[in-house]
């Protein structure tokens, strides 16, 4: 143990001040708090999102649950039995596609998009969501919610 302590008190002893702390170094910050978020893209961002095809595109479970009087959504990590076993004690549980995007400002986030399995079947937000992920992989996209059709229209971005 003086053995451990000895070695400790000559470490801290060794530690100095480097000769260029301090000498006034500037920068632009890089990232924010609002460089990330857990949301889609909003209706007005052009985005690309990473990878080749949706079999790059990692799959998830989010958990819905209550914070003060709004649901939130939560990615659950861990091992797939721990994951089955928030499926059952937790119930508002959706498997999804994680979808890591990149906006044209710099804002980066992932997009959960629901997994067409079980209960949660395929729709047209889903479909269109899906097709978005795959364009969105090759071009700057947008997208803009089309209530009418019950569905997202796609704009691609044209380079001038």
């Amino acid at each position: 143990m003086e053995k451990e302590a000895a070695k400790t008190e000559s470490l801290i002893d060794q530690l100095t001040v480097s000769d260029d702390f301090n000498i006034g170094l500037t920068g632009d910050q890089i990232f924010s708090e609002h460089h990330i978020s857990p949301q889609k893209p909003t209706q007005t961002e052009w985005f690309r999102v990473y990878g080749t095809s949706l079999n790059d595109i990692k799959k998830g479970v989010l958990c819905k649950v209550k914070v003060g009087f709004k649901d939130e959504d939560f990615i659950i990590g861990g091992d797939a039995a721990f994951k089955q076993r928030v499926q059952h004690d937790m119930k508002k549980v959706r498997k999804v596609f994680l979808a890591y995007y990149e906006t044209s400002n710099g804002r980066m986030g992932i997009w959960p998009v629901t997994e067409p399995v079980g209960r949660m079947m395929s729709n047209k937000w889903i479909d269109t969501a899906l097709q978005i992920i795959q364009e969105a992989q090759n071009k700057w996209v947008k997208f803009v919610s089309n209530q009418t059709n019950a569905a997202y229209d796609c704009f691609s971005c044209k380079r001038s």
